[in-house]
């Protein structure tokens, strides 16, 4: 996975966790990826918000990279 595909995905995987979706479905090294979304943080400023889903997303992008490096 290139940078540029790991910040898209990045940012595709935290916008949909802040519209509270349960799963997504990502491309990542030419392969499709599907994962369980946790729930939103619903407290806090937009800020902390946005934080929290950016943090989360960069999670799981490094899980399915270590995943596919395996």
């Amino acid at each position: 996975m290139t940078l540029q595909e790991e910040n898209d995905n990045v940012e595709l995987i935290a916008n949909a966790i802040q519209r509270g979706e349960e799963s997504i479905v990502f491309k990542a090294s030419g392969t499709q990826r599907r994962v369980n979304l946790p729930t939103p943080q619903r407290a806090g400023t937009m800020t902390q918000q946005r934080y929290y889903a950016v943090d989360k997303a960069r999670e799981l992008v490094e899980e399915c990279k270590q995943y596919i490096n395996d």
